[in-house]
């Protein structure tokens, strides 16, 4: 039996090579199982901080990278145990394979425990962006995805010098040096993504607005949904997302509808050209007494005679509605022109309608 265990196949006895099968056997049977001990002394750990019933998000956010994470490191591991036979000694950019398989199994576990931390600040910026959702203030649900983002480039850049300057054994210095006119291009090609730094930097300092608010950005209008760091999300009124870079902050008009105390209602409202000017007078008075006294609305009213149209005569309606979400403003804005069909009948007035007169020259039809 011991001879047998003793026999090598590719320079490893079969004694290490079955530990080694074994040791892989238990990395994808048991992986699973360890990364969901990790993971609950991860959360007792962080516990303290956060409420109990937040543990089924945070097992559905970090389970699969630290089961990945458990079962890279296992396996290399198990590499190591094992010996390379010398017609193994293969060369790859002037590096023995033993040297390239194992840089290879560091930056799969790179990758995975970057992608464990990444899950990590998608847990916290939950926790954040529940308890800032209670809070009266609407800069700190602004603030959140923001830091989110900005710790998650902070992260993968780090990774990254990692991956070159430990894991690979690379010269950064030289590296970056020997960049040359390709490292000149690609910060001709940052400068964007720079300036959007620079417009969430001024979004959050100026607050021109906060998440929640009704604004028009150039072309854009709609709610605002997330302002991340190189970009802002609006909700249009057609419930479609528009994603717009924050540069456009530095040197757009940005239109606030969200700070506004009043909403400004404009009508022109047509009357059939045969009103008499008594009655035009009537109307005109009775809706001013109307606008000026109710109660709803500002006192700053305009009603005129103000053209005579195609097909009626045009009164110009001019009043204010104190800001209300879009539904209660709609709803006033009815009731007023419910009022104004009222005051005209009870004149003896009516609303106009388009009308074309057709006129048949009698000599044509004897001509046919």
């Amino acid at each position: 039996m011991t001879n047998i265990l003793n026999m090598e196949i590719l320079g490893n006895s079969l004694q290490r090579i079955g530990i080694f099968l074994v040791i892989i056997l238990f990395a994808f049977v048991f992986s699973s199982y360890l990364s969901k001990i990790f993971s609950s002394f991860i959360f007792r750990l962080l516990r303290k901080y956060t409420p109990e019933h937040y543990g089924e998000k945070f097992y559905a956010l970090v389970l699969q990278p630290l089961q990945y994470l458990v079962l890279v490191m296992i396996i290399r591991t198990a590499i190591e145990s094992l010996t390379y036979p010398p017609s193994w000694k293969i060369e790859f950019w002037n590096m023995p394979l033993q040297v390239v398989l194992d840089e290879l199994l560091w930056s799969i576990v790179l990758l995975a425990f970057t992608w464990f931390l990444l899950r990590i600040i998608d847990y916290i910026a939950f926790i954040l962006h529940e308890r800032a959702a209670v809070t009266d203030s609407k800069s700190d649900d602004q603030l959140v995805p923001f830091i989110k983002d900005a710790l998650k480039i902070f992260i993968v850049v780090n990774a990254l010098f990692v991956l070159l300057g430990v894991v690979l054994d690379l010269d950064l210095t030289s590296l970056l040096a020997g960049l040359g006119i390709g490292g000149l291009a690609i910060a001709f090609a940052a400068q964007e993504s720079i300036k959007d730094i620079f417009g969430s930097i001024t979004v959050f300092l100026d607050k021109p607005f906060v998440v929640g608010d009704l604004v028009k950005i150039g072309e854009a209008e709609g709610t605002i949904e997330k302002v991340g760091l190189r970009s802002t999300t609006i909700r249009t009124g057609n419930l479609t997302v528009i994603t717009v870079p924050n540069k456009k902050m530095l040197d757009s008009n940005v239109e606030n509808h969200t700070i506004r105390s009043h909403r400004r209602v404009r009508q022109v409202i047509g009357l059939s050209y045969d009103t008499n000017a008594m009655q035009l007078k009537e109307i005109t008075g009775d809706l001013i007494d109307f606008l000026k006294n109710n109660p709803r609305l500002n006192r700053d009213v305009v009603v005129v005679f103000d053209e005579f149209g195609e097909n009626s005569l045009n009164l110009l309606v001019i009043y204010y509605i104190p800001f209300t979400a879009y539904e209660e403003h709609m709803q006033e804005k009815e009731k007023v022109n419910y009022r104004i069909m009222e005051i005209v009948r009870s004149h003896g007035s009516s609303l106009a309608f388009p009308v074309r007169e057709i006129k048949i020259d009698p000599d044509l039809f004897k001509r046919l």
